[in-house]
């Protein structure tokens, strides 16, 4: 939905905009790795390494 979002941003605000829905998602991970409810412990701690690797990725090259 974000990414949809962004596409009607220039695109250094559209990239920033995802890097930063991918920062928010791996909060929301570690609000499971600490709960343990949801999903194993894991697959979020898997999700939330992903996540930010994945954000600091997208900020660098929308900065770029």
């Amino acid at each position: 939905m974000v990414a949809l979002l962004a596409l009607r941003f220039a695109p250094t605000a559209g990239g920033l905009l995802v890097a930063a829905a991918l920062a928010g998602h791996a909060v929301w991970d570690d609000i499971h790795l600490r709960s343990g409810r949801v999903v194993g412990r894991a697959l979020a701690t898997f999700c939330a390494v992903l996540d930010v690797l994945l954000a600091v990725l997208v900020g660098y090259v929308a900065l770029s």
